[in-house]
């Protein structure tokens, strides 16, 4: 997976995407053949003070029941029958409806994902790439954690 940063509208945003999957064996697409459509995860970030990263997906039901309703424009497929809803927007036009709509709170999940900052080998990392239209490189290696408030 990549994780791409970009700042919309004065507020930084991630973009999860995958790059490439490799099954035991080393082949790629392990499991997707030619049905495979790579998709985007959006989600709002916040670099806090405590040497933390917080990421608030897209609510993705949220955004859902707004286009369905009619309440937001941005192009969309879905089928009533097998309830398969896709947003099918170009990258401009995600960008254009996030500088609109991504100051709402609501646009977001409530709960974020936090990362850390790694402490030792037997954790996973994720390390996050960014650019900011003149420089690029490695933000730092952080730990994928969810905080539950313990």
């Amino acid at each position: 997976m990549m994780f791409r940063l970009v700042r919309l509208g004065g507020d930084l945003y991630g973009d999860l995407f995958p790059i490439g999957v490799k099954n035991a064996k080393g082949d790629d697409n392990y499991g997707f053949t030619l049905n495979h459509l790579s998709t985007h995860t959006l989600a709002k970030v916040a670099i806090n003070d405590d040497a933390t990263i917080s990421l608030r997906p897209v609510a993705g039901d949220y955004v859902k029941s707004q286009l369905l309703a009619g309440n937001m424009n941005l192009r969309y497929e879905y089928d009533e029958l097998f309830g398969s809803f896709v947003i099918t927007a170009s990258s401009e036009e995600m960008q254009q409806f996030i500088v609109k709509y991504g100051k709402s709170d609501r646009l977001f999940a409530a709960d974020p994902v936090i990362l850390q900052k790694k402490t030792n080998r037997c954790t996973k990392s994720l390390l996050i790439l960014y650019s900011d239209g003149c420089n690029t490189g490695i933000l730092d290696l952080y730990v994928l954690r969810v905080r539950t408030g313990l």
